[in-house]
């Protein structure tokens, strides 16, 4: 018969560091947490699974030549063709195989080699590069077109996809027409060509991994490769996707080309990381009339030359689920009928798809004023335009559609819609249970308003930029709730178990998840049609060296919609969106009780937000952050005056003061002042680096080691004014959580209770909370109980509420131990109360009260009568 647990216990060693999965924040902004996980949770060693493979899969149309002939020309210039089936060109290969741990360690080799040839490149002047062979080019192409159908054949789907995040990627603001044209045989390595364009013509169709990559010629005749990083909705384009995107003929002009040389030191090629910087120009724009090509005609796909053409076009694409493709198409109809109500109808659904609600509202707009007699069509507008208005928090527009249109079921349920996200964003009052639910199912984006509290963004005199509460709070008031500017989540991944995704990031030094490198796509595909979030992001941290180029909160434009979906509304500084994500990205952390094996899986969520951006940073902090889904809230974490500034964790406290010091600096180029490094700072050096030794030692099997650990960690702290005043010992809160967790263990071997042992590890459990800065006011495990005489919500408890731990996630599910424990010592009123106990601490963290609780609480909570 197996035995079974006289009473519950969770794994602290492990839970509780899941719990501190806080994710952290910059100076002005925040970064994923990538330490302070157990060993068997530590993503900062990702699974192993990489492999420092850079080539590519290719296609193009109808050219074989003669692969030995080019090969022996490419050999003469000092260039190796590559002709192996395995070799291609470009960032990335498919079915790579995974091999053990080793391969963590060559990928990080291969990146530290990569950003020394990196810079090494950045300290070179700009050279002459030898042209590839027009010939030769479309070779390459060809090879991997080969390879990739070869693959495809048998059966292989799994790819690899690799990419640079941070290698100070350029931009042009400066208009075409002050631009002078510049040709490939003018172009000039490691330079950015400021002042002049790129005219050129697609020869062949493009490949597709990460960027878009594509042969090019100028009317001259020279050709290069191309490859186009960061264009919209194209990171996970199919290949005929990316060949209607930059079909063959397709005429472009690159503004301030930078010429560089590909990953292999060998072959030269544009790289364009600010899409905004390619136009595409048709044959009636003055640039394309004015030239002639010495290659003679390239013979493009044929297209529509009717707007019906272009509709029965865009709605292929649309059902395909190739929604910019499908925009353009319709745009293309609209250039030769502008007022063609079909192709306006279409364009809006599709830019509904896309998440450009400004401009599908306009194209709604423009049919609704149209005197059309078909009520099918005026009613599809009006329900267009009503979405579109919901989806971009224009509630009061929504309300005046309502009211023009009462018997419209679907207007009316965005009107009810609406009038809650305008009560929430007024008040700050949520469904707390509904929301908590609705961010259990994956990529959960809950639909709700954002709310700001009592706070402002402000720059006080001689201090730094931050948030700062505008009166009085309590501990565990709402102040924050925000929806964020993007958030990506694996499940959003259409290849997720196929591919393998690495960005090496030169900002922060890592190799990025999939996630990472996806949130800077998604900031890019809603700065394209919406020129107010650009100047958000402009408004935001991007580190030391790109000071902000606007003032938060940035000032509203009214500008137009998107006049064709290959125009953006706003230039992209790409370093900007890079740097900003980088570093004021969120993990999405759910600081309850999830599967904690996933974080032993190279993949995660992220989030970037606006407001949350300017908290500063504190390892003791004023706010404690949580996540419903993609929703991040924000409360007090103790009572704060007017005035004082609201901050945020950027890294993990339980982890060693040394770690948390290089970390910030590192990352932020800041040495932190708060509490507890003032008070770990104030100890001698010896017992810091003890302290970090233990922390990294493996985890206690017996109650005599776990009792050992907790005297030697608690001798290590000095009894000085620092550490008084911090009230928070991190290293000794995990020992006392391992020792109670040993006690525990023991107590369920004996298979009958044992009372010395339960009162032991309840014990060891309260010291864990105190030493988390936890003041209790009665550590009884017997006797007659005290009743609670309070009729305040949280009065009578047997610990201090008034003065509530700076850090309550380290203490929910402590207090859910000793109450474990005192129902096993037949201690129900006892137990009661610090299940109570639990309650407070984590309605301070989230809100919600008893009912959220028991939601989040209800199995680690069996048997306790709350």
């Amino acid at each position: 018969m197996n035995k079974r647990p006289i009473y519950r216990v969770f794994n602290f060693h492990l839970v509780s560091k899941f719990l501190m999965v806080q994710h952290v924040v910059s100076p002005w902004g925040h970064d994923m947490a990538q330490r302070g996980y157990p060993d068997c949770l530590r993503p900062t060693k990702p699974s192993p699974t990489f492999l420092s493979l850079r080539p590519t899969s290719a296609t193009m149309a109808g050219f074989r030549p003669d692969m030995a002939e080019l090969a022996g020309m490419m050999a003469n210039m000092g260039i190796q063709f590559p002709l192996s089936a395995g070799t291609t060109l470009g960032q990335g290969t498919r079915n790579a195989q995974i091999d053990d741990d080793s391969e963590f360690g060559r990928h990080q080799q291969a990146f530290e080699r990569a950003k020394a040839v990196h810079i090494r490149e950045q300290s070179l002047p700009p050279a002459k590069a030898r042209e590839l062979p027009r010939m030769a080019l479309l070779a390459q192409f060809q090879s991997a077109r080969d390879q990739e159908h070869l693959q495809r054949a048998q059966g292989m789907n799994f790819t690899s996809r690799q990419t640079y995040v941070g290698t100070v990627p350029r931009f042009s603001s400066t208009k075409l027409e002050d631009l002078e044209r510049i040709s490939i045989s003018q172009l000039m390595v490691r330079k950015c060509h400021k002042g002049r364009f790129l005219l050129c013509r697609i020869i062949c169709q493009p490949t597709h991994l990460v960027s878009i990559d594509m042969a090019v010629e100028d009317p001259e005749g020279g050709t290069t490769r191309l490859a186009v990083y960061h264009y919209p909705f194209a990171l996970d384009c199919s290949t005929d996707e990316a060949a209607a995107l930059f079909s063959v003929g397709t005429v472009l002009a690159v503004r301030e080309p930078y010429y560089k040389y590909a990953a292999s030191g060998e072959i030269p090629m544009l790289r364009v990381d600010a899409a905004s910087d390619i136009m595409f120009l048709d044959s009636k724009h003055p640039l394309v009339g004015s030239v002639s090509w010495s290659t003679g005609r390239v013979f493009p796909a044929q297209t529509p030359s009717t707007p019906n053409g272009w509709k029965e076009k865009g709605v292929g694409h649309f059902k395909r689920k190739e929604w910019l493709c499908a925009a353009i198409a319709f745009s293309e109809g609209l250039r030769l009928e502008a007022t063609h109500h079909l192709l306006l109808l279409n364009r809006s659904e599709t830019y509904l798809r896309l998440g450009w609600f400004r401009s599908a509202a306009s194209d709604a707009e423009a049919v609704m004023a149209m005197d059309l007699k078909d009520t099918t069509l005026k009613r599809k507008a009006l329900v267009r335009a009503t979405k579109a208005y919901y989806s971009s928090r224009r509630y009061q527009e929504v309300q005046q559609l309502a009211e023009m249109y009462p018997d419209d079921a679907d207007v009316q349920e965005f009107s009810t819609k609406s009038r809650e996200r305008i009560h929430e964003n007024d008040t700050g009052n949520y469904d707390w249970q509904a929301l908590y639910r609705e961010s259990r199912q994956p990529a959960s984006r809950p639909d709700i308003a954002p709310y700001t509290g009592p706070v402002e963004v402000r720059s006080p005199e001689n201090g730094v930029r931050g948030v700062f509460v505008t009166r009085d709070v309590k501990a565990g008031e709402l102040l924050v709730v925000s929806k964020p500017i993007a958030s990506c989540f694996p499940e959003d991944n259409p290849k997720r178990g196929m591919e393998l995704f690495l960005a090496h990031n030169f900002l922060t030094s890592t190799i990025d998840t999939r996630a990472d490198y996806t949130l800077i796509e998604t900031v890019v595909q809603r700065m394209w049609e919406d020129p107010n979030l650009a100047n958000t992001i402009g408004s935001m941290y991007a580190g030391k060296s790109m000071p902000p180029t606007t003032a938060y909160p940035p000032m509203s434009t009214n500008q137009p919609p998107l006049s064709h979906p290959r125009v953006p509304s706003s230039n992209i500084d790409i370093a900007r969106v890079e740097a900003v994500c980088s570093l004021n990205a969120f993990g999405l952390g759910d600081d309850t009780h999830k599967d904690y094996a996933a974080f032993n899986k190279f993949e995660k969520s992220c989030a970037l937000y606006e407001f949350p951006s300017f908290c500063n940073h504190s390892c003791v902090a004023s706010g404690t952050r949580s996540f419903f889904g993609d929703v991040m809230t924000i409360r007090a974490s103790k009572d704060l005056k007017a005035g004082e500034e609201l901050t945020l964790v950027y890294h993990i406290p339980t982890e060693p003061y040394q770690d948390r010091q290089d970390h910030v600096q590192r990352k932020w180029g800041f040495a932190c002042g708060c509490l507890l490094c003032n008070a770990d700072r104030a100890d001698k050096p010896a017992s810091r680096d003890f302290r970090a030794r233990i922390q990294k030692m493996p985890e206690v099997k017996t109650i005599s080691e776990a009792q050992k650990r907790v005297s030697d960690i608690r001798s290590s702290y000095s009894d000085t004014p620092e550490r008084r005043l911090c009230h928070f010992k991190p290293h000794l809160h995990l020992a006392y959580q391992a020792l109670a967790t040993s006690y525990v263990r023991a107590a369920n071997a004996k298979g009958a209770p044992d009372v010395a042992l339960i009162r032991k590890s309840a014990e060891a459990f309260m010291d864990a909370l105190e030493a988390a800065g936890v003041i209790i006011t009665d550590r009884s495990l017997q006797g007659s109980a005290r009743a609670r005489r309070s009729k305040a919500p949280y009065g009578g408890l047997p610990v201090d509420t008034t003065q509530p731990p700076s850090y309550v996630h380290l203490c929910v599910l402590a207090a859910i131990q000793v109450a474990h424990s005192l129902m096993a010592l037949n201690q129900q009123t006892r137990a009661v109360n610090w299940a109570k106990t639990a309650v407070w601490l984590e309605d301070l963290a989230t809100g919600g009260g008893v009912s959220l609780f028991k939601e989040k609480y209800h199995e680690m909570c069996a048997g306790i009568p709350i």
